[in-house]
Order: C-alpha cells, then structure tokens, then sequence
C-alpha cells in the first residue's frame, strides 16, 4: 500500500487525533519571523498540505486583513477540520494543488511539514516552483548525530509521523536548489526548546542546548538536533 493513502483512508488520524496541531500557534510566530523581514507578511497564501488548518488561522489573524489565504488537502479527515474555521479570508479545498494545475499565482506558497511526507518529493517540488513567487518550507531537520546514537527516533518518525525522508539543512537546501529553488535565506526553528521545554529532561538539556546555539548554530543543530528550518526560495 503507498503512505500516501495513510492520509486518505483514517490511518493517519488515528495515530494522530489533532493532526500535529500542538504547538501551531509557536510555529506561525517561527515563520512570521520570516516573512516579516523579507516584508511578505500580505498577499495571497496557498497552504499546501494543511493539515488542520491552524497554521493559517493563526497566519490569518496576523496578517493584513486584505490578505487571503487557500488551504489544499488531500485528507478528507483533516478537511473536516478545516472546516470548523470560520474567517472570511481563509478557503479550504479538498484537492491536489500538484496535480491540478488551476492553482497557480500565488504570492506565497507555504509547505509546512509537508516535503519530508512524500514519497517523490523531487517531483512535487519541481510541480509547485511554478505556482507562486516566494515559497516558505518548514523543514524538520531528523538528522543529528544524537538521532543517530537513537535509532529509535527515527521509526517513531515514520510509524507515528508518516516521515518517509529524514534531513539535515544541508541535504534540506541541496534538495531546493537541485530543484531549481534559488534560496533567499533560511533560520532554524527551536521547537525543543521553546515546545518541549516543561519535561524535566528537556529542562535541564534547554540552558546548555541554548548556550552552545549562541556560539555556533550550525554545530548545535548537527549535534543535537531538535530544530527546524525555515527556507524562504523563489
């Protein structure tokens, strides 16, 4: 059976009755960072692979109110829940925005948590870098060498999560750019600190990870992971 149909036949909402939306409002403020300092906080938005729709219900209430945001999904599950949302300026569609290919003429495309799920994801990034003039990628970055020493972490990844492909920032901005993405900049995403902090473990793993990100980013990232990256590409 093809993972994608994990999204399609209730298998993926089972494993997960949210839809991961714990932890969505942190991950828009991550990625208005972004867009506010490349000054692309307006326009029309194209949310690619939804989910529950959160993440631009939350982009919504921050951005202009002339801005208008599309949500694509091809879950009727997470539709559902889409569904609930009601603001004027957000649509939701049950739909392949790859596939058809009306979806076009975006200002920004945004794929948040979206690469890592699907099975040619070559192929999916070429079908979209048409489709808008700035696209946003939210990337989790699986590979550390403390993952690694885990094995574990990686089979929770992709029997909870559905993630078929595993990144680093390196293999993550290769794979824009062998896709013709030029990559206007990128920032990390601290989700262990800022989203795991209140376990113990994290508690006390949060002032040394915090110390050593502020000496030298990349290093922290590669060693410990548990980090996200933002891709702001044309």
């Amino acid at each position: 059976m093809s993972k994608s149909n994990i999204y399609t036949n209730g298998e993926y909402l089972h494993r997960n009755p949210t839809w991961n939306s714990q932890g969505v409002d942190w991950k828009a403020e991550q990625i208005l960072k972004m867009l506010k300092r490349h000054q692309l906080d307006s326009g029309r938005v194209a949310d690619v692979g939804c989910g529950s729709g959160k993440m631009i219900e939350e982009l919504g209430r921050k951005f202009s109110n002339k801005s208008m945001f599309y949500g694509f999904e091809i879950s009727p599950d997470a539709i559902r829940m889409c569904n609930k949302i009601k603001n004027k300026n957000i649509k939701f569609y049950l739909d392949d925005f790859v596939s058809d290919k009306k979806w076009k003429g975006y200002d920004l495309v945004l794929v948040a948590d979206v690469i890592e799920h699907i099975e040619n994801y070559y192929e999916f990034l070429r079908n979209i870098r048409s489709r808008g003039k700035f696209k946003l990628f939210y990337i989790p970055l699986d590979i550390s060498a403390r993952s690694i020493c885990m094995n574990s972490s990686f089979l929770i990844g992709r029997k909870k999560f559905g993630h078929l492909h595993h990144f680093s920032k390196i293999t993550a901005i290769a794979a824009l750019e062998e896709t013709g993405y030029e990559v206007v900049d990128s920032m990390y995403a601290p989700w262990s600190c800022e989203l795991l902090g209140r376990s113990l473990r994290m508690r006390l793993m949060s002032p040394f990870r915090r110390l050593l990100f502020m000496i030298n980013q990349d290093l922290t990232v590669r060693l410990l992971g548990g980090y996200s990256l933002i891709v702001l590409a044309r």
